[in-house]
């Protein structure tokens, strides 16, 4: 028996690490039927020696049905589609902080980077990227990853990233698989911990980092993690966008211009029109709002005394902010 022990909470309140924040991610099917909370100590302790990455299942668990939910490309899109909008962002908010997805197998990661490259075609082939022991040249990516400005700042893995890697800037954890010991659960969770110092800027460094729990882990081993319940820092560029819109209201809303007003408001319409003019059509986000993208992709829909289906100037505007998200 250790005669002392250093646990990841008195860690955390001595300032050494930081602390995680929960994101359950509830797709209505059921990941495990034993509580490892319920079993006895000695039970605990046969529990956590075995190796259920093998594949060892309980029985109560219907592993053929969690795998095919696994695969499922709804199921997958809606995972991404959370991460993206309620991961921790760097860059002033315009970019997804540095993400360690954890896939079930090699096939598993390799649907979810082929889903992502479908729903999010700008970032092709280079944010998000596969590293298993399968994968050529794994330890170029793992460098790769390592460096804060580099990508791929997705890293779709399957156990290489599991244990023993060290990067500061991993602010995002997705579970997107259940984990059955909770020695390698507590493993996992350690990739997100270690501080970061300005990290979102001078003076603002890394305090927490998220868990986006998609299979009931955090449940299964009776965790009591605070639960995200902010907004998400909106990108800088969807903030200017919304500014020069509101400053082009404003404009509206005084009547006749000056010849200087005139003059800002055509300018700021010609960056807001070329804004949703280059936009990508085959976007996830931008598909949403298509109709609204087209719209204000036409240069008349943004002049002066015009309006959109009736509604006052200066209205009529905030799905194009939503798209540019995207």
């Amino acid at each position: 028996m250790p005669a002392d022990s250093y646990d990841l909470g008195q860690a955390i309140a001595d300032k050494y690490l930081v602390p995680p924040i929960g994101r359950p991610i509830s797709l209505g099917f059921m990941t495990c039927g034993i509580r490892y909370v319920d079993l006895s100590q000695a039970e605990k302790d046969q529990w956590d020696l075995l190796d259920w990455e093998d594949g060892l299942v309980p029985d109560e668990i219907d592993a053929a049905a969690v795998y095919k939910r696994l695969f499922n490309a709804d199921t997958v899109d809606t995972v991404l589609e959370v991460l993206m909008n309620e991961g921790l962002k760097v860059a002033g908010g315009d970019r997804l902080g540095k993400t360690i997805v954890f896939a079930k197998n090699s096939a598993h990661a390799e649907f979810i980077a082929e889903r992502f490259d479908l729903n999010y075609p700008e970032y092709l082939g280079n944010f998000a990227r596969v590293i298993t022991y399968k994968v050529e040249h794994s330890q170029d990516l793992i460098e790769k990853f390592s460096a804060a400005e580099k990508s791929p700042h997705i890293a779709i893995s399957v156990d290489v990233l599991d244990t023993g890697i060290d990067v500061p800037e991993v602010v995002n954890l997705v579970f997107f698989k259940p984990v059955f010991s909770k020695t390698k659960y507590w493993q996992m969770i350690g990739r997100g911990t270690r501080r970061r110092p300005d990290l979102y800027g001078p003076g603002a460094d890394k305090e927490n980092f998220k868990i986006f729990d998609v299979c009931g882990n955090i449940d299964f081993c009776n965790q009591d993690f605070p639960e995200s319940g902010s907004t998400a820092t909106q990108p800088l560029r969807q903030r200017v966008f919304k500014g020069r819109v509101g400053l082009l209201a404003t404009i509206d809303r005084l009547g006749a211009p000056s010849p200087a007003e005139a003059v800002l408001r055509a300018s700021r319409t010609g960056r807001l029109h070329g804004v949703v003019a280059g936009m990508n059509r085959n976007n996830f986000l931008v598909r949403r709002h298509l109709r609204n993208v087209e719209r204000f992709a036409e240069t008349s829909v943004w002049n002066a005394g015009s309006t959109v289906d009736g509604r006052p100037r200066g209205r009529g505007r905030e799905p194009v902010e939503s798209a540019v998200c995207g």
